[in-house]
């Protein structure tokens, strides 16, 4: 696992994002960051939050934990323990069961890209990542720089252990959803999120990858705050 600041000094309000698969900094590199701190974690090859990063959270005035696909899973098994201290927990695209036939991705599906893995086979994920008008061109020129093989052991290390059983608590306070995401596919998430009461789903146009759409973090917190 690695954690990098994207913005640091703004002040005292706080943005943890938990990345999805294969992914680093480049694909957020369009967000402009005012007025928080960004904290991204990405690569969930081993699982470990560094005692430096929770020993920062308490001098934060505001704190929001975000997670995007893969990390919609990895944000609960990180910091189920920390909940309280965010203000929100907002899920982008994901689910607590993201390797589901029912509630994710279909177990077959997931086994075949881990079979199949290649530049080719990313390539394709890609672009069923961004197929919306406008997002592939995006992402393409904000594509992750990791390498394949990087990848590659990140992808198995997530099949054996996303099996784990997920908490009845929901965790997540707020969630957001793309209406034609091709990789988490949108039914299996909102099947999961009508599971969990209480939890304010926001309806998103569009694919897997939404974060062309925000001018900045904050646009994203302000969409499920109802804030303009």
């Amino acid at each position: 696992m690695s954690g990098e600041w994207l913005a640091r000094g703004a002040g005292g309000d706080l943005i943890v994002c938990c990345n999805g698969w294969g992914m680093d900094r480049y694909p957020f590199s369009g967000l402009g960051t005012d007025p928080f701190d960004i904290f991204l974690i990405s690569d969930y090859s081993s699982l470990h939050l560094s005692a430096s990063l929770l020993g920062l959270l308490p001098g934060y005035r505001h704190r929001i934990l975000i997670g995007w696909s893969m990390g919609v899973w990895a944000a609960q098994r990180l910091f189920s323990e920390y909940a309280a201290w965010f203000q929100r927990r907002i899920a982008i695209n994901g689910t607590l069961c993201p390797i589901d036939d029912r509630y994710g991705i279909p177990r077959e599906v997931f086994a075949g890209t881990l079979r199949d893995f290649s530049a080719q086979v990313l390539e394709r994920f890609y672009r069923r990542m961004c197929k919306e008008p406008g997002a592939y061109s995006f992402f393409d020129h904000r594509r992750p720089q990791r390498d394949l093989a990087d990848q590659h052991r990140e992808l198995a290390v997530l099949q054996g252990i996303v099996a784990d059983p997920v908490a009845e608590d929901p965790f997540f306070s707020d969630v957001i959803v793309s209406a034609n995401d091709l990789i988490i596919p949108t039914a299996h998430q909102l099947a999961f999120w009508d599971s969990r009461p209480g939890v304010n789903v926001v309806s998103l146009p569009g694919c897997h990858y939404p974060f062309f759409r925000w001018q900045s973090w904050a646009a994203i917190v302000n969409l499920v705050t109802g804030d303009d």
